[in-house]
């Protein structure tokens, strides 16, 4: 995974403001298939931590962007 994938699975909106600032490729895809927003929120749904980190700001950030914003069907992006 990329560093800003890591940062937004973590819910760090500083770092992810970081990373950002090298404009980053928001689509790339990891080798679990998810780009940058999609990794935010498998990160907000999967970390035992996600109630103390923010994963709304880094996806807010990712989305202002230009992150594209993927529907989900049938559990997959």
């Amino acid at each position: 995974m990329t560093p800003s994938h890591l940062a937004g699975w973590a819910g760090l909106p500083r770092q992810v403001a970081c990373l950002l600032s090298y404009s980053p490729d928001l689509d790339y895809r990891n080798g679990f298939g998810g780009d940058a927003l999609g990794t935010v929120v498998h990160g907000a749904e999967h970390r035992l931590d996600s109630a103390d980190r923010d994963h709304i700001g880094c996806a807010r950030l990712l989305l202002e962007a230009g992150a594209k914003l993927r529907q989900v069907v049938q559990g997959r992006w």
